[in-house]
């Protein structure tokens, strides 16, 4: 169970044949990509600076845990967010393609990489394994 203001909180699952949802918190805004593609605000740049910065911490706290955690999907749409008093309340979402790293290795253990291609790391390109730096070139 993950808990951390910049994840994405998850309360429960409903599953059936065929049929998977997931039980989020609500995050009124959605996400980043509708912020940026419908121009809903107009971003200054210490609004930029901390959507940014709670991306980053986000991304940390997976990498930091015990048994660390690779996103290998970082991307607009899957940073979501909602008002907050001070501005903004950014979480990161989407763990699909997610996966607990090897605790003797500071790689993934699948073989090809996964994600989406304009926010792959370069060497990802060439097949290789994401790494807590894979995750970070994603961040832009």
């Amino acid at each position: 169970k993950i808990r951390y203001d910049h994840i994405l909180n998850i309360f429960g699952a409903c599953m059936e044949p065929n049929n998977y949802a997931l039980i989020v918190e609500y995050m009124s805004l959605g996400s980043l990509y509708d912020i940026l593609k419908q121009k809903l605000f107009q971003l200054t740049w210490s609004d930029r600076c901390s959507i940014a910065n709670q991306m980053t911490k986000g991304i940390n706290y997976l990498h930091k845990l015990p048994t660390p955690i690779l996103h290998r999907d970082i991307k607009s749409l899957n940073i979501l967010m909602t008002e907050h008093v001070k501005g903004f309340l950014v979480k990161v979402a989407d763990f699909g393609l997610a996966e607990i790293r090897h605790e003797t290795s500071r790689q993934s253990a699948s073989g090809p990489s996964v994600g989406t291609l304009p926010w792959k790391a370069p060497e990802l390109l060439k097949m290789g394994r994401h790494t807590e730096a894979s995750d970070v070139y994603a961040l832009g």
